[in-house]
C-alpha cells in the first residue's frame, strides 16, 4: 500500500499531498528483470534496525564525486575481506595492499615496506634511495644484539669508526 490515507501517518514527512510513506507489515521482496534505478535529488537515509546485506554477484562500485565515504562501527570493528587482495590507496600514489599473507605500504616514489608474506619469513623495506630515520629509540637491535652506530662512544668511551653490527 502506497497511499497515505491508508498508512500510518510519518511525522517526518512534511507534505501529506506530494509526499509518500509506506509501511510493509510482513516481507518484502523485489524482482527486477532488467535494470533499475533510483534516483534521490536530496539526502537518502536509510534506517535498517537490525543486519543489512548486499549481495552483488559481479562488480560493486561506491564513489562520490565531491563528499567523503565514511565507515564507521561505533564499538565494534570493521573487516574488508577480499579473495586474493585488499588494496587502499589515496590520490598522490600512497598505498597499503594485503595480499598472500602480507602487509605492504608504499608510495608514488617506489619506496615500499613488505612484511609478512604466506610463511611470514619477509621483511623488507625499499628506502629507493631515502634516509631513514629512527627517532627516539632507546635501541635498536638485530638477532638481540644492539646495532652501533659510527662514530658514537662505546663503554670505554671509544669511537666506534669501524663497523657495525
Amino acid at each position: 500500500m502506497t497511499h497515505n490515507d491508508t498508512n500510518p501517518p510519518d511525522p517526518t514527512q512534511s507534505d501529506p499531498v506530494n509526499d509518500c510513506a509506506v509501511e510493509v507489515p510482513g516481507n518484502d521482496r523485489r524482482t527486477v528483470v532488467g535494470d533499475s534505478i533510483h534516483q534521490t535529488t536530496g539526502d537518502r537515509i536509510d534506517e535498517i534496525d537490525k543486519s543489512h546485506a548486499v549481495k552483488v554477484e559481479d562488480n560493486f562500485t561506491l564513489n562520490t564525486q565531491i563528499g567523503e565515504i565514511t565507515l564507521t562501527a561505533e564499538g565494534s570493528q570493521v573487516t574488508i575481506k577480499g579473495q586474493t587482495q585488499v588494496r587502499l590507496e589515496d590520490g598522490s600514489g600512497g598505498y597499503v595492499v594485503m595480499s598472500g599473507g602480507a602487509l605492504r605500504f608504499g608510495n608514488a616514489a617506489g619506496q615500499e615496506w613488505v612484511m609478512g608474506g604466506s610463511s611470514g619469513s619477509e621483511w623488507t623495506w625499499n628506502a629507493g634511495g631515502a634516509a631513514i630515520a629512527i627517532v627516539g629509540a632507546s635501541d635498536v637491535t638485530i638477532n638481540g644484539k644492539s646495532i652501533i652506530v659510527v662514530g658514537s662512544k662505546d663503554s670505554d668511551n671509544d669511537t666506534n669508526n669501524q663497523r657495525g653490527y
